[in-house]
């Protein structure tokens, strides 16, 4: 099996969870949530948007453990909870 990672040329950073809990994660507040990030409603960032929260709250396939992180504190409780508290973080960089 061949796999293929590709390196973005934008980089996600993760919110803190003091200001993640404050937005409403939800796509019955979708409106919110573009003004929050001052998105435009049609713009492709309010289409990703959408798109992830849609995913987010579409249930899980059968024997799928499903969580949506909004934080990488809650990220890292949800595995701790899951994996124990024993775990390390890790990530690697392929160079061309």
């Amino acid at each position: 099996m061949t796999l293929h990672f590709t390196k973005t040329t934008t980089s996600t950073t993760f919110l803190p969870r003091q200001v993640a809990e404050k937005i409403p994660f939800s796509s019955k507040k979708m409106p919110q949530i573009l003004d929050y990030f001052s998105v435009k409603p049609n713009s492709m960032e309010a289409k990703t948007i959408k798109q992830t929260i849609k995913e987010c709250e579409e249930p899980g396939t059968k024997g799928e453990e499903k969580y949506c992180a909004t934080s990488l504190e809650s990220m890292i409780d949800f595995c701790c909870t899951r994996l124990g508290k024993s775990i390390q973080a890790i990530s690697t960089e392929v160079k061309k």
